[in-house]
């Protein structure tokens, strides 16, 4: 016998038990919420409204949904048409996939499902979508519904498209796949979160695109969790990988492939407390704060503080007014072959530590990086604002305009090898059986000393190519000579003088003649030698200062 639709299934009677009805419909025939049922007339279980119901002619009995892998969420009465309010429809499907004991995967397929609370994805769920995004789910609402967490800092209360949650008997959701999926943001004010996993391992994501929320995917203490293809569009902070509290923990072990930040406002990658961890072909593009004026933000592609073992392997951002890479407290940071480029940043970022490059107390090490940008002209922006930190640079090219940089004096930077292009300048020629090098060193008053000498080590076989001055204070007005020697008695071991006060933001090159480019005869005793600056600080403005830069080879 067939029904066209769930209500005359229902009102069916005297159904023949275990012979087979057929369903063309949940609401109307062809809705995708059809099947084939059966009659067990012993069972008086819970109506789930999609695989089990009830009679409305009986107390006891139940039609029984005869099926096989995948659960459909149509068969649970999800419309998809953009208007019907599906909460109920979804969440009842996710409920019976995560408690049947038999199938785990959930279908959703194509069409647009509005909701109005967050739905909750229960441990070991599988959840696919149709193929291109066209399984999308709309969320109209800031409407924050309560699940109950095993951790009461995991409360999952939050304005969230959709939420992984852990389960009652443990402390982590295990073994959840998403794919397929589009969340979008469509509430009064942007949700809070597109997709909310916290405290989750072995979690797989596939193809699932989050649009309009502050924060795209947000997780914390997650471990051995693959990211694979995903899109954060339009949203504040694309990934998001934050612990909120100092229990919080950290996460390990995790993989980003091929994802990508479009249209984002404050950062791309917002990762924190996250170690041994990959990144591999992502990209942010089109980093904006168009709020920059207002709340004073400055954002960023790839931030990762507190960070550890964090490898990046052809990543890349275009066309963002941002800074490109920012590392705070992260060691072990490793970058290979990626590829960033801007657009001419006018935007005045008024904040002096911003840099397209940022290194706060880390250490990384960088080979195969092409860093490319038009103009930082009208900005207060470094092309690299070092502090505390070791960074070297194998291999790499860089188009730098003639902007700041500041180095201070616990920082190295180093360009080792192959490089067409130093940090600060445009191409300089390479040189045959050598290995190119530049090391940076930040000199401001207070490390001028009273007598108004610094110093910089340099290697016995270094052969000297270049040295530079920029400016970091042009409030000065004095007009008064920077010396560079090795010999701070002996007038003819100057390379040359500089005066004082030289243009904004450029570098004043000094020219080194082929017989001072090596170490001094007379410097032949150990192993190193150094160079000096010397000048008069009592001439200097307070906070005036320089970086001094000196570029190099190693003779094999």
């Amino acid at each position: 016998m067939t029904f066209q639709h769930l209500s005359a299934l229902r009102s069916y009677p005297n159904p023949i038990p275990n012979e087979v009805y057929h369903l063309l419909g949940y609401h109307t025939p062809g809705d995708g919420g059809g099947g084939d049922f059966y009659w067990d007339s012993a069972a008086t279980g819970g109506d789930n409204t999609g695989m089990v119901f009830q009679s409305t002619q009986s107390s006891t009995g139940r039609w029984k949904r005869l099926y096989s892998d995948p659960v459909n969420a149509r068969w649970f009465g999800a419309k998809g048409d953009g208007t019907t309010d599906d909460t109920l429809a979804l969440q009842a499907a996710l409920n019976f996939v995560a408690n049947s004991g038999k199938s785990r995967t959930l279908l959703i397929p194509d069409g647009v499902y509005n909701i109005t609370s967050q739905l909750f994805v229960l441990d070991q769920t599988h959840i696919t979508g149709s193929v291109n995004y066209k399984t999308i789910i709309k969320k109209t609402t800031n409407t924050a519904a309560n699940y109950p967490s095993p951790r009461p800092e995991d409360m999952y209360n939050v304005d969230a498209i959709m939420c992984i949650v852990q389960p009652s008997y443990g402390l982590y959701a295990y073994q959840n796949n998403i794919e397929n999926i589009r969340l979008k943001g469509e509430a009064p004010n942007k949700n809070q979160y597109g997709l909310y996993y916290p405290r989750t391992n072995h979690t797989r994501l596939t193809k699932v695109e989050v649009e309009n929320c502050i924060n795209g995917f947000y997780t914390k203490d997650s471990w051995q969790c693959e990211h694979i293809a995903l899109v954060a569009a339009r949203c504040d902070h694309g990934f998001v990988f934050a612990p909120t509290t100092p229990q919080s923990g950290a996460g390990t072990s995790c993989t980003f492939v091929r994802c990508w930040a479009s249209g984002c406002r404050l950062s791309g990658y917002n990762i924190r407390n996250l170690y041994y961890t990959s990144f591999s072909d992502c990209a942010c593009d089109k980093l904006n704060n168009n709020s920059y004026s207002t709340d004073g933000i400055i954002p960023t592609a790839y931030s990762f503080e507190g960070c550890d073992g964090i490898t990046m392997m052809s990543c890349g951002v275009e066309s963002g007014i941002c800074q490109a890479i920012h590392l705070k407290d992260t060691k072990a940071f490793s970058l290979t072959g990626s590829f960033h480029s801007f657009p001419p940043i006018s935007t005045v970022f008024n904040d002096t530590t911003a840099g397209l490059l940022k290194f706060e107390n880390s250490v990384a090490a960088f080979s195969g990086y092409l860093l490319y940008t038009e103009s930082l002209q009208g900005t207060n922006m470094s092309n690299i604002y070092a502090t505390t930190s070791q960074v070297s640079f194998t291999n790499s090219i860089y188009s730098l305009p003639y902007g700041k940089t500041f180095v201070d004096n616990d920082s190295t930077i180093i360009d080792l090898g192959g490089t067409s292009s130093h940090l600060y300048n445009p191409t300089t020629t390479p040189v045959v059986n050598m290995t190119a090098a530049v090391i940076s060193k930040h000199i401001r008053v207070p490390d001028l000393g009273a007598k108004g000498l610094a110093y910089i080590s340099m290697p016995a076989k270094a052969v000297i190519r270049g040295i530079r001055f920029s400016a970091l204070n042009t409030t000065n007005t004095s007009s008064f000579k920077i010396m560079v020697g090795y010999n701070a008695t002996d007038k003819n071991s100057y390379y040359g003088v500089v005066n004082w006060p030289f243009p904004t933001d450029q570098y004043v090159q000094l020219t080194v003649s082929p017989g001072k480019s090596r170490k001094p005869a007379a410097l032949s005793n150990g192993e190193g030698w150094v160079l000096f600056v010397s000048t008069d600080p009592s001439q200097l403005a307070a906070g005036a200062g320089l970086v001094f830069e000196v570029e190099y080879v190693i003779e094999n």
